[in-house]
């Protein structure tokens, strides 16, 4: 009788994650951490890495 409670209780958390997932739109699991941080470091980091390239190319070319 145990078993089968137990395999009633699995079975509704794992809809009620389904149903969540669904309603999030997203099938990633979620860390809680804001991501806008790191994009926003990334996007630095690229302006930079090309600034660098562009001023190189400058002055082996000039």
């Amino acid at each position: 009788m145990s078993a089968t409670i137990d395999t009633v209780y699995v079975e509704r958390q794992v809809q009620a994650a389904r149903t969540t997932r669904a309603s999030t739109g997203s099938t990633l699991p979620s860390t809680g951490v804001d991501g806008g941080p790191f994009v926003v470091t990334g996007l630095l980091l690229l302006a930079a890495g090309i600034s660098l390239w562009a001023i190189n190319r400058r002055k082996a070319t000039a």
